[in-house]
């Protein structure tokens, strides 16, 4: 109850309505009412007895609005803070070991090495001529790229020729050598032809020639052996 005035009030009466259940049942036709009775209460106010004494503060005057905050403290604070943060990335660097950047393997370098991993295989001695042809290729191709930029390994023998021809960087008779190697190779990986043992000789020296002769560095001292009975080297 919240009354704004003194004196008597009068609570009205409460009704209730409701149904009886039986069970688990509930009795849906007939209702009943319960009412409670009128409450009368008297309201009186606690400033009843001192109302007579009742005084007002005296007013306080004029009142200083508040003074804007300074902004300067934050300022040194957070340059401090950027100041240490900074401080401490430059000693991290510092401290933290440096990785020496590996050296860059030239490409006639990785093709050598390519070529003699191809021999250590024996591929030729199992007599798997047609796969040791398509690795030669793929050597061959794949130095190409990494020398002059074409690309040779996701090319047609076609589309190798016409950007063979275009290419500036390479003389006309490593053109020709390049075209003799496709015309001697393609025939055994597409053709079923079956080489002789100094044709097989033959393309395999085209190969490392080329590289070697074409190389951007002083070719690699240790030569290109091959193993069993074959005389490739």
């Amino acid at each position: 109850l919240e009354p704004f005035f003194t004196g008597q009030l009068q609570l009205p009466a409460l009704t209730f309505i409701f149904r009886r259940q039986i069970g688990e049942e509930t009795d849906e036709d007939k209702v009943y009412t319960l009412a409670t009775e009128e409450v009368e209460v008297e309201v009186t106010s606690l400033l009843e007895k001192d109302r007579e004494n009742l005084v007002l503060q005296p007013p306080r005057g004029v009142v200083d609005l508040p003074r804007k905050r300074s902004y300067l403290l934050g300022w040194i604070a957070g340059g401090l803070l950027l100041l240490l943060a900074l401080l401490g990335f430059t000693i991290r660097r510092l401290l933290r070991p440096r990785t020496v950047p590996a050296a860059i393997v030239p490409a006639h370098t990785r093709a050598l090495a390519r070529l003699q991993r191809l021999l250590e295989e024996e591929l030729l001695e199992r007599g798997e001529i047609k796969p040791f042809y398509y690795l030669l290729s793929e050597i061959f191709r794949y130095y190409l790229e990494d020398r002059y930029g074409l690309r040779a390994p996701e090319q047609t023998s076609e589309e190798f020729l016409q950007d063979l021809a275009a290419s500036p960087e390479i003389t006309g008779s490593y053109k020709q050598t390049l075209r003799l190697f496709l015309e001697r190779t393609d025939p055994v990986k597409y053709a079923s032809m079956i080489p002789v043992p100094e044709d097989i000789q033959d393309v395999f020296n085209m190969v490392k020639n080329f590289i070697t002769e074409t190389a951007q560095e002083a070719p690699v001292s240790a030569a290109v052996r091959g193993g069993g009975g074959h005389a490739i080297c």
